[in-house]
């Protein structure tokens, strides 16, 4: 725990836990364990939208599928601890960010105004790239800068990092010799596709699976506490014992859900 004079940089998350607006500067203090990055921990959040599969706040990973084509509506969302006027003189930025191509160079480099704990931007923004190719797949590294003035006094600096996974699939696939040409559909967004020969549930979620492996899986089902079932016990003299809290819930402890009969609507496959 230093100053950020000190070539060791502090990392705190005091913003997020102490205080809700990190408006009074005296409940801003040093975290007096290791950082997150010190560890190798990743840790900076972000939020992904546009690619339809992580539609929350993500903790230092992100991922996200893509067609080589048109880049559509994909943005980033930087997010960081609530400041206020605390983090230095009113010109100085108190969150930085910066994105990196899979090849650790910037892609891009930016700020959250102060008041404010995010910001969106979107792909073409980032990237200065209206298409994906394969060239974008791999991991996009992105950290964190955060300033903050402490009980003490002091500034500080908290920085944490994350990476984003970018997997782009191919549009076609075509044989070794680049002919034979097949568009690829993948089938994540599908639940009654003909190629689906397999069906079954996993808990609360669904999975459709076909021969080459495009698979289908919806997304959980909340379910709620049981409502306990009251049987008495007799003991044979014509005496109701303590009631008995049970429930019904099968034999695995969930709901018994029947998996998709996929020969009702289509022809029997098998491999």
């Amino acid at each position: 725990m230093t100053r950020n004079k000190s070539p060791f940089i502090l990392i705190t998350l005091g913003c997020l836990t102490a205080y809700v607006g990190c408006g009074a500067p005296s409940l801003l203090k040093p975290d007096l364990s290791p950082p997150a990055i010190a560890a190798n921990d990743t840790t900076a959040l972000l939020s992904v939208s546009g690619c339809g599969y992580q539609p929350f706040v993500s903790e230092g990973y992100a991922y996200c599928r893509v067609t080589v084509g048109p880049v559509g509506d994909l943005a980033l969302t930087f997010i960081a601890p609530p400041q206020a006027s605390n983090c230095g003189p009113a010109t100085t930025s108190c969150v930085d960010f910066t994105l990196f191509f899979p090849d650790q160079t910037p892609a891009y480099q930016g700020s959250i105004p102060r008041g404010q704990t995010a910001v969106t931007l979107p792909w073409t923004t980032l990237t200065k790239k209206s298409t994906f190719d394969s060239g974008d797949r791999g991991f996009w590294p992105y950290t964190y800068t955060i300033r903050w003035t402490g009980s003490d006094g002091n500034a500080y600096k908290t920085v944490s990092e994350g990476e984003i996974r970018l997997r782009v699939i191919d549009a076609q696939v075509c044989d070794p010799a680049g002919a034979n040409c097949q568009a690829y559909v993948p089938l994540r967004t599908a639940t009654d596709d003909p190629n689906f020969i397999w069906s079954w549930m996993e808990g609360t979620q669904e999975i459709l699976m076909t021969g080459g492996a495009r698979t289908y899986v919806s997304s959980p089902v909340p379910t709620a506490s049981p409502s306990p079932v009251v049987k008495s016990q007799n003991d044979g003299s014509g005496y109701l014992g303590n009631p008995v809290e049970s429930s019904d819930t099968g034999s695995a402890g969930s709901p018994a859900v029947p998996s998709r009969d996929l020969s009702s609507s289509r022809s029997a496959k098998s491999l």
